[in-house]
């Protein structure tokens, strides 16, 4: 990215951070932190809504760059990613890193990109080369067509997910349906876990014992490596 496109997300980022920075971490409890997970869902996702479309896209671009720039992205060859829910940070850009000839650019085209499919109490990840291989659910969320190959969790290399707040500490609180918890459950060394999030998602609880925790989060402003537990 250019060093003058690059300071002016910086900046753009630096001054909507500082819109939403007080909400996120504080909620109207009486002023204290907020340590319950389900009350942490419930503000993250309460402020998630107002911020600006603004923020949205400038920080999901920073984040989207500095994913495919990263050696974890370089080396991975299978790379799991998702289709943003509501405000999440978006990383559907990745299905348009293609030059003017519709090719993909040197820094994708090695790479098999799979998105997950919602089946049941389970997730089910489909090869994903376009957007014409996506279709609506009935929630009117798009995922990937049924008939797309299938791809098991265990040959994903790098596995980045969406989250409702993040804690420093690697741990991840989701929407509540406990799908990747429960995908993450038996795997050991792959994928590498990737939260992803924007900076002011961050929080702090307890974590439970099914909790799965994460290799590294990524934000707007970097990479935050974790020791996964």
């Amino acid at each position: 990215m250019p060093a003058l496109r690059e300071a002016r997300f910086s900046t753009a980022i630096a001054t909507l951070n500082r819109r939403v920075q007080g909400q996120a971490y504080y909620g109207t409890l009486g002023g204290f932190l907020m340590t319950d997970p389900a009350n942490i869902r419930q503000h993250m996702l309460r402020v998630r809504r107002s911020i600006p479309p603004s923020f949205h896209h400038v920080a999901s671009a920073q984040i989207t760059h500095q994913l495919v720039s990263s050696r974890r992205f370089r080396n991975a060859k299978i790379v799991g990613a998702y289709l943003p829910l509501g405000n999440e940070a978006d990383l559907s850009s990745l299905l348009y890193c293609t030059n003017q000839h519709g090719a993909l650019t040197p820094d994708t085209n090695d790479k098999t990109f799979v998105f997950p499919r919602v089946d049941g109490e389970r997730i089910i990840f489909h090869h994903v080369g376009d957007r014409t291989h996506l279709t609506k659910s009935k929630w009117g969320i798009l995922e990937p067509k049924h008939d797309r190959p299938i791809i098991d969790a265990e040959d994903i290399d790098l596995l980045c997910m969406p989250l409702t707040a993040y804690s420093l500490a690697g741990n991840r609180i989701g929407m509540g349906g406990g799908f990747y918890d429960r995908l993450l459950a038996n795997l050991t060394d792959k994928p590498i876990r990737v939260g992803i999030a924007f900076n002011w998602q961050q929080g702090y609880w307890q974590a439970e014992t099914w909790d799965q925790g994460l290799d590294a989060i990524l934000t707007e402003r970097g990479w935050h490596n974790c020791v996964r537990s």
